[in-house]
């Protein structure tokens, strides 16, 4: 007699028929259900967008910070982006992704006359993350929590909070010495108006306002031509052989929103509001200068120092004015 094939056989009474294990996997079926009522409500609202496991890496567009391979991650495939997980919150993402900096809600912030705390809220955010994972992991694992603690590292999308808080703290310890030597005046990890985005660094220099995102990256930096030698496109920049041209936009951004906040307050000045992205520990070239793409200038920490100190018309008092209504105008983070 021919034994039953292994899915016509009975199920035990015993046995939960939604694990494989005989023990329940509600957390499981209420991953799996969510994931449904998310991609039900892409469709629905023609979003391109699905839930996958990234073969490579790349950057969330929302946040730029790096997402490494083999982590889930929101695909765009109309607009070939990446939203990572964290940034989506648990609901769909947004069908136009937008350049965001890192941001977390602070309880106490400071007063709005001091420059701020270089990577407050960055790291704010990796200690919130990070306790929520060990709480997780303990109330999961009461006995050996620790121990999983210990020899697991965390994910990608909690160490990029860390490594991006570290960046800005770096830069923002350069800015503020050249602040206490009557240079420049710097404005630290400042909350757009309206919402929950931020800005590393402004620096109020001789020149003018200079908006400066912070990235610690790792890898060569570099800028490539795209298109023919017939057609030559848009200048791209590159780190570590892979393109993070998306930052450049989020600069753009928060240039527009300086332009925005600093206009009443200048006045009929001539205020030049410029953008740069400053890489803490990325490489470059043996002999290379910084240089610029679409109006943003890429530099390492020691050509930022010379670029915000080079001479220029704002004198010190001016410098003073206008950083002192900045920070009524823009709120620490």
């Amino acid at each position: 007699m021919r034994a039953p094939s292994r899915r016509s056989r009975p199920v035990p009474a015993n046995v939960d028929v939604r694990s494989r294990f005989g023990r329940d996997d509600t957390g499981r079926d209420h991953r799996s259900r969510t994931r449904l009522r998310q991609r039900r409500l892409c469709r629905q609202e023609g979003v391109p967008l699905r839930l996958m496991v990234l073969r490579r890496d790349d950057t969330c567009a929302i946040c730029a910070i790096s997402v490494a391979s083999g982590t889930k991650a929101w695909w765009d495939s109309n607009a070939r982006t990446v939203t990572c997980t964290g940034c989506a919150s648990g609901a769909v993402p947004p069908a136009e992704p937008v350049e965001a900096i890192e941001v977390a809600d602070s309880p106490d912030p400071p007063a709005v006359n001091e420059p701020g705390v270089a990577g407050a809220s960055a790291r704010r955010e990796y200690d919130k993350r990070h306790q929520v994972r060990e709480d997780k992991v303990r109330a999961a694992h009461p006995k050996i929590g620790g121990f999983l603690l210990a020899v697991t590292e965390e994910p990608q999308s909690i160490k990029a909070w860390d490594k991006g808080a570290d960046g800005e703290q770096h830069v923002g310890r350069l800015l503020d010495r050249l602040a206490t030597e009557g240079k420049i005046r710097a404005l630290h990890d400042r909350r757009v108006p309206g919402s929950r985005g931020n800005i590393d660094h402004i620096a109020i220099t001789p020149t003018g306002i200079v908006v400066i995102d912070a990235k610690n990256y790792t890898g060569r930096v570099e800028q490539r031509t795209t298109g023919s030698i017939f057609k030559p496109g848009p200048m791209k920049l590159y780190v570590n052989r892979r393109d993070r041209s998306t930052v450049i936009a989020g600069v753009h951004k928060q240039i527009e929103v300086i332009s925005r906040a600093v206009g009443p307050i200048v006045g009929s000045q001539d205020v030049k509001v410029t953008g740069m992205l400053c890489f803490t520990q990325a490489d470059f070239a043996l002999f290379a200068r910084p240089f610029t793409i679409d109006g943003v200038s890429v530099h390492w920490p020691r050509s930022m120092i010379k670029a915000v100190t080079a001479a220029g018309d704002l004198t010190l008092g001016a410098m003073e004015e206008i950083a002192a209504r900045l920070g009524e105008t823009l709120r620490p983070a």
